[in-house]
């Protein structure tokens, strides 16, 4: 939750007294300049700890701007655990080791292999010869999976997982580090706006 420091607030309240919505327009452009800037502060800060692309942090990400009359602003972070294959593999005589913390670094994967699989995407019920067949459908591009048998026979398979994206960001490392950004970048941007709105600027 972003916090403005109550010595600024109060100063802002005074300077912009004879304005129109001034407090709430600066209050809220405050927070929502901060919290774009926190985003993208926030795929930083866990790719420095994890071995994950920040593109892959960004596509679970959701901002909830504040407004006037609603001075709070979220970043929600929706994800299941995410397959290996998105964070640092290595194969080395026939040993899969993988990487998901860049603090704990690789860790062997036993009875785990790789291979190039069409992703799963559903499929449909149709009638062949009186009887009702499910057709699955797969992807027509190939990934990377790292997966592991589930028994000492061939099939079935499982996927290997890592961590998930808002189990990264729950991190407490991170959370002091973005708290801290956030606190900081509230109260600078509160300044920048008042000053905005003192200038006439709309």
């Amino acid at each position: 939750m972003i916090e403005i420091s109550q010595s600024n607030l109060k100063l802002a309240a005074e300077l912009l007294s004879g304005i129109k919505n001034g407090m709430p327009k600066a209050t809220a452009r405050a927070i929502n300049h901060t919290t774009a800037k926190t985003k993208t502060q926030m795929k930083r800060t866990v790719g420095k700890d994890y071995y994950i692309k920040q593109g892959d942090v960004d596509k679970t990400l959701k901002v909830k701007k504040a407004s006037w009359t609603n001075p709070f602003a979220t970043i929600t972070s929706k994800s299941r655990v995410l397959g290996l294959d998105k964070f640092k593999v290595t194969v080395k005589g026939g040993v899969v080791r993988a990487a998901v913390s860049k603090i704990e670094g690789y860790k062997e994967r036993k009875g785990a292999f790789i291979s190039n699989v069409r992703d799963f995407k559903g499929g449909s019920w149709e009638k062949k010869g009186g009887k009702n067949k499910f057709i699955p459908n797969y992807s027509d591009t190939k990934s990377i999976r790292i997966l592991k048998r589930k028994s000492s026979s061939r099939l079935p398979l499982k996927t290997l997982h890592g961590a998930s994206v808002p189990g990264m960001i729950g991190n407490e490392n991170i959370i002091i580090a973005l708290n801290n950004f956030v606190v900081k970048e509230t109260n600078k941007r509160l300044s920048y706006e008042v000053g905005r709105l003192l200038g006439g600027f709309k």
